[in-house]
């Protein structure tokens, strides 16, 4: 969720993708076939002769303000350009958004506040590109970019970094592109594969020791020393049930979660052989996948355990960057030139969004505490859409 005009995380996902943009219509994995979704759009309706046709208006500038329901731009504390790549909270009046350069933003219900991820005894902070962040709670929060870098917060306006044990395996010198965990005690993080370091893509947090978190590797590939069978994991969500990711290829794993210090993965069938990189699930049991080319895949559960992936494409090829949603009939999906489409059960819908410059944004993060309260992120804006209007927010209409 990353471009600073550009920035690394959009080139490393667009490249990646960029080259995987014609749809193909097999997977590299074995499986069954993907079952189309097919809908009925109706008859068109017809006006009544006696209706005469709206006369034009003349130009009327655009309101300021917002109303309850638009989409409406959240006004900056910043007067520089910036990538705004990630955004999460634990309810709708704590909300933490990242970017670079070195962006954290907090809104605490009122207003948004700037800080800095560092550390009280570390005199320059990370001047990174911060990638995302995720929390289980609000007294627990992470945010991670480029380099041996996880910062962690209590909540509070103080950070510190995380590394993983060194005893544990390769050195985690690569990039997180995602988190997802259970609880403080039961967290994920994934990233792509180095070549160079042969580091593993997942790794697993089961808790803080002496003070520090404990980081350990978790890759979801059988020989980690095969480079042919190496994939990028890029996407990450669970349930109390399972933890699924997915990433280049349209490769994706799936476990029951950490036990006995290890985790077992099993593949599962994407029916796409397109880069995914964005994962939800619903209570009810059904997961989205999504990626480049306006691929998006359904997992269904079976009798038999195993799942079915069906084919929910978008009416558009742009890369899909971030999924979220509030049902197996509310799922949203936010990408690359300004791509912002809303699922409802029968069919995808295709949200206007503004563009700068005659050049529209890449949405790059999407997060809500529930349908009232959902945030975009992107080169540059801020969107929220909600039933109560924001402080400080102005209309975004095309």
């Amino acid at each position: 969720m990353n471009r600073l005009f550009p920035t690394v995380r959009v080139l490393l996902l667009s490249s990646l993708a960029g080259a995987a943009l014609v749809r193909l219509v097999t997977s590299c994995a074995e499986g069954d076939p993907v079952t189309p979704h097919v809908t009925d759009a109706g008859p068109e309706a017809v006006p009544e002769a006696s209706v005469l046709p709206e006369q034009p208006q003349p130009d009327a500038a655009p309101p300021s303000t917002c109303e309850p329901g638009q989409w409406c731009a959240v006004t900056l504390p910043i007067t520089t350009q910036v990538s705004i790549n990630g955004v999460w909270g634990s309810g709708p009046n704590d909300v933490w958004i990242v970017g670079s350069p070195d962006l954290v933003l907090h809104w605490e219900g009122t207003q948004l506040t700037r800080s800095t991820a560092y550390q009280p005894d570390v005199q320059a902070p990370t001047r990174q590109t911060l990638f995302g962040v995720w929390g289980s709670g609000a007294s627990d929060v992470w945010t991670f970019n480029a380099g041996n870098a996880i910062w962690h917060t209590g909540g509070a306006d103080t950070w510190s970094i995380s590394r993983p044990d060194p005893d544990a395996g390769p050195p985690w010198r690569g990039l997180i592109t995602a988190m997802w965990g259970r609880s403080a005690n039961d967290v994920w993080a994934v990233g792509p594969f180095s070549y160079n370091l042969l580091a593993p893509t997942v790794w697993h947090c089961d808790g803080w020791r002496d003070g520090s978190p404990h980081w350990v590797a978790a890759p979801a590939d059988a020989d980690i020393t095969d480079l042919r069978k190496k994939v990028s994991f890029r996407g990450i969500w669970g349930n109390n049930d399972e933890v699924w990711v997915v990433g280049e290829r349209g490769k994706t794993r799936r476990t029951d979660g950490w036990k006995n210090d290890s985790a077992t993965w099993t593949p599962v069938d994407s029916a796409t052989s397109l880069d995914l990189n964005a994962l939800w699930g619903s209570s009810t049991g059904e997961v989205f996948a999504a990626g480049a080319g306006g691929v998006v895949r359904r997992f269904t559960r079976r009798a038999d355990g195993s799942y079915l992936a069906t084919s929910l494409d978008l009416p558009t090829k742009a890369t899909i960057f971030a999924l979220t949603g509030f049902g197996p009939n509310d799922v949203w999906a936010a990408g690359a030139e300004g791509l912002l489409a809303h699922w409802d059960g029968q069919s995808w819908s295709l949200i206007d969004v503004p563009a700068i410059e005659n050049r529209p944004h890449d949405l790059l993060a999407i997060w809500g505490s529930s349908s009232d309260d959902i945030w975009v992120t992107g080169q540059n804006l801020l969107l929220h859409k909600g039933s109560a209007v924001l402080p400080g927010t102005t209309v975004k209409t095309p």
